[in-house]
């Protein structure tokens, strides 16, 4: 949130998007770079879009080849938040596929915990607000 004041984003917007980010700093710089000349709900949606082409090229979208495994330790993110590698590994039972996954910019392992988190907070909020906010239906890309 320092970072954001010190270049002059109200606070309002810079809880915005703090909630949006988290604190990484690129994605800090980025915003404010995009918010000197768009609203925020303009600049935030250049970061869903960028999120939207991760999630399209990474094939977990509905259709693609890693859609049902990605599914499940997405869900398994939104609840617990983190996942033990080993589960990661059984759930995905195919280590080129865990490979391909973890390598996505969608999920991370945290070698010290082994662990598996979402990649960055701002992959957690285009999951939340993107793909799981709808209703249970045929269009929710998750399901």
């Amino acid at each position: 949130m320092d970072f954001l004041d010190k270049n002059g984003i109200p606070l309002k917007e810079a809880e915005q998007f703090y909630n949006l980010i988290g604190g990484r700093i690129i994605q800090l710089k980025r915003a404010v770079k995009l918010f000197k000349t768009r609203s925020f709900d303009e600049t935030k949606e250049i970061f869903m879009d960028d999120q939207l082409r991760n999630f399209t090229r990474a094939e977990i979208l509905p259709g693609g080849l890693y859609h049902n495994v990605a599914s499940k330790i997405i869900r398994i993110l939104l609840e617990k938040g983190q996942i033990e590698y080993i589960n990661f590994q059984e759930i995905v039972n195919d280590k080129k596929v865990a490979d391909i996954l973890l390598d996505s910019n969608i999920f991370s392992l945290r070698p010290s915990e082994s662990t598996i988190n979402f990649e960055s907070k701002l992959v957690e909020s285009f999951i939340r607000e993107k793909l799981y906010s709808r209703p249970k239906s045929p269009v929710n890309p998750m399901q």
